[in-house]
Parts: C-alpha cells; sequence; structure tokens
C-alpha cells in the first residue's frame, strides 16, 4: 500500500511548480509570439516592396544606365511602403556582388552581402528567406532589373534588430517578475507551511496523544478560520472524552458499589443457611429474595439507561394521546400513593394533546418522577398538563421539603441519591428518556416542595 503524501507536499510542492513553471511558459510563449509576428511583419513589408518595384520595373529598367537615378526611384520606393526602419537596399551585379555608386550609402554592409552571396544564387527571384548572421535575423530577397541577362538587381534586407531588443527587454521584466514572484511565493510557502501544515501537524499530534486517552487541553489559536475551528472542536472533545471517561469511571464504581452490596448480603444468607447459623430460614429466604429483586431492578434500570443512549427506541415513536396515556399511567400510581397515604391529583385540558413519543419511555418519565414526588411529598403530588406553544408542559409538583441546593444541580446525575433516594437512576432514566424523544425536564424548588417540569414536542399538523 502506498504511503500517503503529507500535507506540505500536496499543498506547497504544486504551488512551488506553479511559480517556476509559469514564467518559463510565459518567456517561451512569449518569445515565439513575438519571433513570428516580428517575421510576418519583415516579411510582408518585403513583400509589398517587391510588388511595387515590379509594378514599376519597365521604369526602372529604363534607367539601369542612369545608376543615381535608378538609386533615388528605388529609395523612394522603398521609403514610401516601408514599416521598419531596418530595411534597407543594395545594388547587385549579375555574380551577386554590391555595385558601389558615388554617393550613395547602401544600408547593406559587404560582409552581409557576401554572407548572403551564396543564398541569393540557389533561390529564386522575389523569393523571400529567413537567415541569421552576427546574432541577427534578416530576411532578404531580390529583384532583378530589366530582362538583360548582366542586368542589376536589387537586394531587400530587413533585420529584426528592434522587434529582438524589445523582445530581451520584456524578456528581462518577466525574468525579473518572475524571480519577485518567486521570493513572494517562498514566502508565502513559508507562511502557509508555518500557518496550515504545522498547526495541522500539531493536531495529528494531540489527536495521536487524545486517542492513547491522554486527553490535553488544546490550544485554540489559529488565525486561520477552518483550523480554528477544527482546534476547537478537537480541544471540546477532549473535554467531552474527558468527562465521559470520568463519568463511566465513576459508573463502574458505583456499579460495582452498588451491586457489592446485595451480593455480599445474599452471600452471607447463604453461607448462614448453609452452615446453619440461621433458624429462620422463611426470614433469610426473604432477605435473600429480596436482595435479588433490589440487583433485578438495579440491572434492568442500567438496561433501559443503555438501551436509550444507544438510541435502541427509535424507531419505535408513534403519536401518543397524552391527555389519556396520563390517566392510564396515574391510574396505575394511585395504589403507590394510597399505600403511603398520599394523594395525586390530576389537572389537565380536555383537549387532545398529541405527541410524538414512546410508550415504554413516557411510563418511565412519569413513573420515575412521580415516584420521587410520593417520597418526599407530605401528603399530595399534583400533576397538570397543559399546552405552550409547539410542546405539551407536564407539571409534577410535591409538598415536601424541596431538595437541598447543593442536591438541585446533580439532581439527574446517574447513582447521585438524596436523602431518600434508592439507586440514583430513575431520574437520569427520565432526563434521557426526554431528551431521547426532543424534549427536556427541568427542576426547581416552588414555595412547597420541588417542582419537575417536563416538556415533549407536539406532533405537528400539516
Amino acid at each position: 500500500m502506498n504511503r500517503p503524501a503529507s500535507l506540505k507536499k500536496k499543498i506547497l510542492l504544486p504551488m512551488l511548480i506553479i511559480i517556476i513553471i509559469t514564467p518559463i511558459l510565459t518567456l517561451v510563449v512569449f518569445n515565439l509570439t513575438m519571433t513570428r509576428y516580428t517575421q510576418k511583419v519583415a516579411v510582408d513589408d518585403l513583400r509589398s516592396i517587391v510588388v511595387m518595384l515590379r509594378d514599376r520595373e519597365a521604369l526602372l529598367s529604363r534607367l539601369t544606365d542612369k545608376k543615381q537615378t535608378l538609386i533615388g526611384s528605388i529609395s523612394t520606393i522603398v521609403r514610401a511602403n516601408r514599416n521598419n526602419s531596418d530595411m534597407g537596399f543594395a545594388l547587385l551585379d549579375s555574380n551577386y556582388q554590391k555595385i558601389e555608386i558615388d554617393r550613395f550609402k547602401s544600408d547593406i554592409t559587404d560582409e552581409l552581402v557576401q554572407f548572403l552571396n551564396p543564398h541569393l544564387k540557389r533561390m529564386k527571384e522575389a523569393k523571400i528567406r529567413i537567415e541569421k548572421f552576427n546574432n541577427t535575423r534578416y530576411v532578404f530577397t531580390y529583384l532583378s532589373i530589366g530582362n538583360m541577362k548582366l542586368s542589376p538587381k536589387v537586394l531587400l534586407t530587413s533585420s529584426t534588430n528592434v522587434a529582438d531588443s524589445l523582445i530581451r527587454m520584456v524578456n528581462g521584466i518577466i525574468l525579473a517578475i518572475a524571480v519577485i514572484t518567486l521570493v513572494v511565493g517562498l514566502l508565502l510557502t513559508h507562511r502557509l507551511n508555518k500557518g496550515v501544515v504545522m498547526p495541522m501537524s500539531r493536531l495529528c499530534t494531540y489527536s495521536q496523544q487524545i486517542g492513547q486517552s491522554n486527553f490535553i487541553d488544546i490550544p485554540v489559536d489559529s488565525n486561520i478560520t477552518e483550523i480554528e475551528q477544527l482546534s476547537r472542536q478537537m480541544a471540546d472533545m477532549s473535554l467531552q472524552l474527558k468527562k465521559s471517561t470520568e463519568s463511566q469511571n465513576k459508573l463502574m464504581q458505583n456499579i460495582s458499589h452498588e451491586i457489592r452490596t446485595p451480593l455480599m448480603s445474599i452471600r452471607s444468607y447463604a453461607e448462614g443457611l448453609k452452615t446453619g447459623v440461621f433458624t429462620d430460614i422463611d426470614h433469610a429466604t426473604s432477605i435473600i429474595c429480596e436482595e435479588c429483586n433490589r440487583l433485578n431492578t438495579l440491572v434492568n434500570q442500567l438496561l433501559l439507561l443503555s438501551s436509550i443512549e444507544n438510541q435502541n427506541y427509535a424507531s419505535e415513536l408513534e403519536e401518543i394521546n397524552l391527555s389519556n396515556a396520563i390517566l392510564e399511567y396515574l391510574q396505575s400510581l394511585r395504589g403507590i400513593a394510597l399505600k403511603q397515604q398520599k394523594q395525586l391529583n390530576l389537572i389537565r385540558n380536555q383537549n387532545d394533546i398529541i405527541i410524538q413519543a414512546n410508550d415504554t419511555l413516557l411510563t418511565q418519565i412519569i413513573y420515575n418522577i412521580v415516584t420521587n414526588g410520593l417520597r418526599y411529598a407530605r401528603s399530595e403530588v399534583n400533576i397538570s398538563l397543559t399546552k405552550a406553544m409547539d410542546k405539551a408542559i407536564l407539571k409534577i409538583a410535591d409538598n415536601g421539603p424541596g431538595f437541598n441546593e447543593k442536591d438541585i444541580h446533580h439532581i439527574f446525575e446517574r447513582f447521585y441519591k438524596g436523602e431518600k433516594g434508592k439507586f440514583g437512576l430513575g431520574l437520569a432514566i427520565a432526563k434521557s428518556a426526554a431528551e431521547f424523544m426532543g424534549g427536556n425536564i427541568t427542576i426547581e424548588n416552588g414555595s412547597v416542595g420541588a417542582i419537575f417540569t417536563v416538556s415533549l414536542p407536539l406532533v405537528k399538523k400539516i
């Protein structure tokens, strides 16, 4: 399996390649384009002059004996039609040698004529060619004046000196820009490496430590939004995992403690029965049964809490008429209230209140909160059911002493037991069940006793 490339190679290397390649490609394209363009302009200029000379060939052929006049006429035609200041001409004899004429200094040097001589002998008249001489490109052609074999010939040349100088100047500018771009690119690359790659590497190190259960405090100090968000989320994740791990450890300790007590009781009574220490067998077996029931209740509550947190009830939500359901739930609780010589009072809206819920979870919410209220109430527990906006509001209030301020903030924590609490799981289950169904539970002390407020979302009407 190929090892994946690092972020530095994925981001910085392509950027450096682009910074280096772009100026080189620009230079190549610019030079090719300008070279072709300047050559085309020079060829077009020569071609237009050749056309003009041919149009006046009859006139020029009559001036061959008057070379000064001939030179003047050709010079006039060249000046009138040339677009290139480096264009020049010279008269050549039948051997393509330069003809010297008094008071006329040709723009074409003898060295250039000697260089072009073999090319002229091999090329056709009016044919345009390009050759390089002394690091300068020349576009040239020739044209005979008259039909005689010994008639003079006009050599026309055009150099690309001006264009080449311009190209060299632009090349220098492009190279300067390339160097500046490269320097700026290196600085940006360094900054990107410092601002992106290094923080990402640190986050990878942090994540590795988190994976090893070393829940460190991750600093959030990046000036890049995405990295700052990722750092913040990892810091939150580390904190949540730390809390979760501590909670799990505490949970395991609490579970061990809660299970150890009934197990020790069961073991001691079982050993006593085995050794004959206890003569009252019925009492001993009843204690064992009570402790077994206690263990069974604890295990069932733990399984229920685990099922809620693992979303096992997600597919079992259905529409429930809370107005009718609350009557059924309280009917089964009235026996407990009568046994404790306390009353359950219900005040509800006569209209139907439809919620999306699970019957098992809803039963747990009402049962756990109402039994908690009965445990602390002096004489009664009042239940009211109303609607507020898009929520069903169920309030359960007792007339007991209320909760201590130190207890009220921990009342929904697992295994947190008040003065008369059992396992400390009932209210934790109720809150988890309400939140699972999209609702919430809050608690406060009223003027008399404690008030639990359960809010559950109503079914939206289409």
